[in-house]
This record gives structure tokens, C-alpha cells and sequence, in this order.
């Protein structure tokens, strides 16, 4: 019977403690890893100014708008009377809101809720971005025009370019210098 050499039980002995710190090692990562982050909604818009007092509302939550704000699908944004807010549309447009106005941002929409707003539409090619008023849909590409929810409705006013309007009666279409 042969008997171990010392060199053998120096080898078992750092194998086995070379091991037992790499699970110490696993074990130890394991514990102490931070958790992968939850998914969010998609950024929308972004808030290129605030002035004056501006409202960002998401679901229960209300922040103060601060300008470079990135805005995600869902928020509704609320100007109080003599506040401003200029808003970088996903399209490449941009939505200068007057007092006293709010909008619902949703994922192919702009609601307006209350209020008035100048929109200001570059050339896009893929589908225009939708702006309702109540029942009333509007969508332009490359124009200036100014969108205004009333008692009765909506005026909309094309100060450049052209603007489809859709309601349940039908749709019509509303050149430069027009108002419908």
C-alpha cells in the first residue's frame, strides 16, 4: 500500500479551498446583484419649455413640469392661466400650448382636453400624428395651424399647409388661411 506524498495533500487541500471560494464567490454575486430594471412606458414627447406653471400628470402622480422633461405615453400635460408649454411631438412636430390648456398624450394621439394649442407639423413620411377634440380628428403634415376646443366643438384655424378634419359627419379638408 502506498502512502500519499506531501505534495499530493497540499494539492487536495488547495483544491479544496480554491473551490470553496469560488462557490463563496457564486453564492456572494448571487445575493448581492441588483435586480434587472422593470419596463416603462415609452417616451412620447419631451417638454422643451415650461413657463409659467405646467402640470405633467401621470395616473395619480402630479409633477411640476420642468423644460427638457421627457413625457411618456399617458401623461396629460395642464398649463394654468398665463403659463406656456412647448412640446417636441414623436413626429418632429411641436405643440406650443397657451394658458389654461391640457392635453392627453396617448401612442398615435393628442387629445385635447381643454384650452387651445399652435401646432407647427414638419414633413413626415410615415403616418401623421393624430390630434382628437372630442370627436373631431385632425391630422396635417407640413402646416402651421392653430387647434381650439370650444363649447360647441372645435375651430381650427390653417394659417400654413393643409389639415384633414374627420367627425362623424364626414371629413374635410382645410387649406392655408382657412378655418373650419
Amino acid at each position: 500500500m502506498r502512502m500519499p506524498s506531501r505534495s499530493s495533500s497540499w494539492m487536495r487541500v488547495l483544491f479544496v479551498a480554491l473551490s470553496a471560494g469560488a462557490c463563496a464567490a457564486i453564492v456572494g454575486y448571487a445575493l448581492t446583484r441588483k435586480p434587472p430594471p422593470a419596463p416603462t412606458e415609452a417616451i412620447s414627447a419631451r417638454l422643451e419649455l415650461a413657463a409659467g406653471e405646467v402640470a405633467l400628470i401621470q395616473g395619480d402622480k402630479r409633477d411640476r413640469g420642468v423644460s427638457g422633461m421627457a413625457l411618456r405615453v399617458g401623461t396629460r400635460v395642464e398649463t394654468s392661466a398665463g403659463a406656456r408649454a412647448l412640446i417636441r411631438m414623436p413626429d418632429g412636430g411641436s405643440a406650443f400650448l397657451r394658458g389654461d390648456s391640457a392635453i392627453l398624450l396617448e401612442a398615435t394621439a393628442v387629445v385635447l382636453e381643454k384650452g387651445e394649442y399652435w401646432l407647427d407639423v414638419p414633413p413626415v413620411e410615415r403616418d401623421a400624428l393624430s390630434h382628437r377634440i372630442g370627436t373631431t380628428s385632425v391630422t396635417a403634415v407640413e402646416a402651421g395651424l392653430s387647434i381650439k376646443r370650444t363649447d360647441d366643438g372645435a375651430v381650427v384655424y390653417v394659417a400654413s399647409g393643409m389639415a384633414v378634419l374627420s367627425a362623424e359627419g364626414g371629413r374635410v379638408e382645410v387649406k392655408a388661411g382657412e378655418q373650419e
